[in-house]
């Protein structure tokens, strides 16, 4: 008897730890018969470690509900958010914690895509002015910067084309006497245009003629052009239009085509054959005849 009861022992002991709720795994090779690898614990197809069905409710040591089993393979069927079946062997559970895709040749965001959507953003190259800022290029797992692309040259203090020189056109230096006022640059060009060349003139710099649309404007532009020439009249971006109304060059109705939009006039217009407008310190608008010279600013 005293030899029978170290072999009862042992083999309950055999018993209890078959059936243990402690027993672990890492992957389904750990487990034996027909259990199946869930959570980090052996189980039976279709029940969890209590006899619930899988999924119905959250494992009582993980918190999250079960990953779906498939009786054929004995393996879990979807994977916990944050990681998938990378491999596509299911017998060796689920793999890659998900993160951010980078340029680095791997499949970042578990998505099946290598370095994808990746390109285009910004960075900082070694061309010279606005070429300088670039874009981003990821190719074999390693991003580069590709310079940008060089634009006309117009006066704003700044290298457009990207050749090493800054407002080199003759151009600026005929209209360099600038002013700002909330964030546009105001610049007074030397001589007179008909507005035609005056509306090219400014296109050339980038901008258009001033296109004054309220009176804290009107007074700024029209004192500083008196402090440059003196209070000569200059262009305004105010014209009639094909269909005979009033309007800015951008195409904006204008007073007194628009009721409700800034009056700067002097003297309203007489809707004859004066079809542009000036400007002049302490006169307002008039309006002109087109093919008259007078003196151009360029807003930009």
């Amino acid at each position: 008897m005293l030899r029978v009861l170290p072999i009862l022992a042992l083999a309950l002991t055999a018993s209890l730890a078959c059936t243990s709720d402690d027993a672990s795994c890492m992957t389904v090779r750990d487990c034996e018969g027909t259990e199946v690898c869930i959570n980090g614990l052996c189980l039976e197809p279709g029940e969890d470690d209590a006899g619930r069905d899988a999924g119905s409710e959250e494992d009582a040591f993980t918190g999250r509900d079960a990953p779906a089993i498939d009786a054929g393979t004995d393996a879990p069927t979807s994977c916990p958010p944050g990681t998938v079946d990378l491999d596509g062997n299911p017998d060796n559970g689920c793999e890659c914690s998900i993160e951010a895709e980078a340029c680095n040749g791997l499949d970042d965001d578990c998505d099946g895509g290598v370095d994808e959507a990746l390109d285009g953003g910004p960075c900082a190259s070694d061309a010279p002015g606005a070429c300088g800022m670039g874009t981003t290029l990821c190719r074999e797992g390693a991003e580069t910067c590709t310079a940008g692309t060089p634009r006309v040259e117009t006066c704003d203090s700044v290298d457009e084309d990207c050749d090493g020189r800054v407002d080199e056109d003759s151009l600026c230096e005929d209209c360099r006497r600038v002013a700002e006022l909330d964030g546009v640059r105001y610049s007074v060009c030397e001589g007179r245009a008909l507005r035609e060349e005056a509306s090219a003139i400014c296109t050339a710099l980038g901008g258009s003629l001033p296109l004054i649309d309220n009176a804290t404007t009107h007074d700024a532009v029209d004192t500083f052009v008196d402090m440059e020439l003196g209070g000569i009249a200059w262009w305004v971006g105010v014209r009639v239009n094909a269909a005979g109304d009033w309007a800015y060059d951008d195409g904006t109705p204008a007073y007194p085509s628009d009721p409700g939009a800034y009056d700067g006039w002097d003297v309203p217009p007489d809707g004859g054959s004066h079809e542009c407008v000036t400007s002049e310190e302490g006169r307002g608008w008039r309006d002109v005849l087109c093919d008259r010279p007078y003196n151009v600013v360029c807003q930009h």
